[in-house]
């Protein structure tokens, strides 16, 4: 390896570093010693998988987020629907009994909230959705009658909420739509979808559903317009093509998944593209059986495999990416069955396991500071003094400069060698003398609790900086650089 005045290059490869050459010498022969500092100069693909949630007796379906981070989950063989904290605290919301009164849940499979955390579930057997109120007042807000005029409701299906308050609800078998006002106004805004199974909404409060046959945009005001029929997506290959899920992006994009495990993407201006099909990322992850499809704040869409067990992330660029596979966390806590996604307002990706019965999280990583963030950092350290016995030899003005070319140049290589899938750590190691003919210098009577709890303040500051104290020189260092051994 490179021994450049104990500064380490090295790749956070499942969970174990490997080290890496590199050269990072300062000018003037200087270098840093700290107990342990790590740069996390990450790519796109590093993600943090962790299981929110694994449930007893639950078979877990629906899935929603809250802007506070709270999840809200089904059970469809349970009768019954749940609250998860952040924490992971879970609390039922809603069991068969429905609201008290007669009106029963059965079924729920679909759940959505609002922005005062109004909850609403549908039953899909029971024909019926329901609002729980923070406070839990349970209230019964449509059954199978529909309109109350002829238009019922049958199989209630999918539930998404507007800005506004206004809620849709989706009749699968009486292939129509409803939208229910906050005061309870209930009116049929279309039907003859041929089993409604996709909807989704816009920040207008337009509403995107779809059919096995024909996806439509319904606006607030009623005007209906057809966005695409089956036919002009199928790709020609095995049995005819029909939708089956929808979302839409902030642009106006609209998503469609399809039979066939293929995703299009339809502009504002009708064109049509493939962003993935049953081949997955086309590195040997594939896709089966698409059932659910959202589109996060930057336009990133996600596709959930039911039976791969899986998650992709497809970029606007159509850069694709599994972020997740059946062996969950890679702990021990498995995904099997996903039949539903959900996308929080900070880029969080949820996914459920009906069969695993559990929910994880996949969280992008920090992203990593600027080289000029980190070095405004150590800066203000090394003026201020808290990073002691650092080129004791030099004056002030000379062991900042020399500091400075040497971070300069170590972060620098860092992003240079850079590579998709990894996490480079540029480790500024503790130094202690190896006893093999390699002294070290000492400053005596210097203290790093200081340096330590500057080091954790930064960790928290900048996300990337990972406070790991080895094990602890009896007196505080001083830093020379040695020359690669040969």
């Amino acid at each position: 390896m490179w021994d450049t005045g104990f500064i380490r290059l090295s790749k956070s490869v499942g969970g174990e570093d490997e080290v890496l050459p590199m050269s990072a010498r300062s000018s003037s022969g200087a270098a840093l010693i700290a107990l342990g500092v790590a740069l996390c100069v990450q790519s796109v693909e590093a993600r943090t998988i962790s299981e929110i949630i694994a449930f007893s007796g639950v078979s877990p379906y629906g899935l929603a987020v809250d802007a506070a981070g709270n999840l809200y989950v089904t059970g469809p063989n349970s009768d019954n629907a749940f609250m998860i904290t952040p924490d992971g605290v879970a609390t039922e919301i809603i069991d068969r009994t429905g609201d008290g009164r007669g009106n029963e849940l059965n079924e729920p499979r679909r759940i959505a909230v609002d922005a005062e955390s109004n909850v609403y579930v549908t039953g899909r057997s029971s024909d019926n959705a329901f609002k729980i109120t923070p406070e839990g007042v349970i209230t019964q807000i449509i059954d199978s009658s529909g309109d109350g005029s002829g238009n019922r409701l049958r199989i209630a299906g999918r539930i998404a909420v507007d800005q506004g308050g206004n809620v849709y609800v989706l009749g699968y078998l009486s292939s129509n739509v409803f939208r229910i006002t906050p005061d309870g106004v209930i009116t049929q805004i279309m039907d003859g979808l041929t089993f409604a199974e996709g909807l989704a909404l816009d920040a207008a409060g337009n509403a995107y559903v779809c059919g096995r046959d024909n996806a439509f945009k319904i606006a607030l005001d009623g005007v209906t317009t057809r966005i695409v029929n089956r036919s002009a997506v199928d790709d020609g290959i095995g049995a005819p093509e029909t939708l089956n899920r929808i979302a839409v992006d902030a642009a106006g994009n609209v998503y469609i998944a399809v039979t066939s495990s293929r995703a299009v993407k339809i502009t504002p201006e009708g064109f049509i593209t493939q962003i993935i099909d049953s081949r997955g990322d086309r590195q040997g992850n594939t896709l089966l059986n698409l059932e659910a499809i959202a589109v996060d704040a930057a336009g990133n869409v996600y596709v959930a495999g039911q039976n791969t067990h899986n998650v992709f992330q497809i970029t606007p660029e159509g850069v694709i990416t599994q972020i997740i596979d059946e062996t969950g966390d890679g702990m021990g806590k498995h995904l099997f069955i996903a039949p539903e996604i959900a996308v929080d307002a900070t880029g969080d990706v949820y996914v459920v396991g009906a069969s695993s019965r559990n929910v994880f999280k996949i969280s992008p990583s920090e992203p990593a500071p600027s080289p000029e963030r980190v070095l405004e950092f150590f800066q203000n350290a090394v003026e201020q003094e808290t990073i002691v016995g650092f080129g004791s030899g030099y004056a002030a003005g000379d062991r900042l400069s020399a500091f400075e070319d040497l971070l300069e140049g170590a972060v620098d290589a860092a992003l240079r060698d850079n590579v998709n899938g990894s996490c480079w750590l540029l480790e500024i190691a503790s130094a202690r003398s190896d006893g093999a003919g390699h002294p070290a210098d000492y400053v005596e009577g210097t203290d790093t609790s200081e340096l330590l709890r500057l080091i954790g303040g930064a960790s928290d500051e900048l996300g990337c900086f990972r406070a790991t104290q080895r094990p602890p020189p009896r007196r505080s260092l001083r830093m020379r650089t040695r020359q690669r051994k040969r």
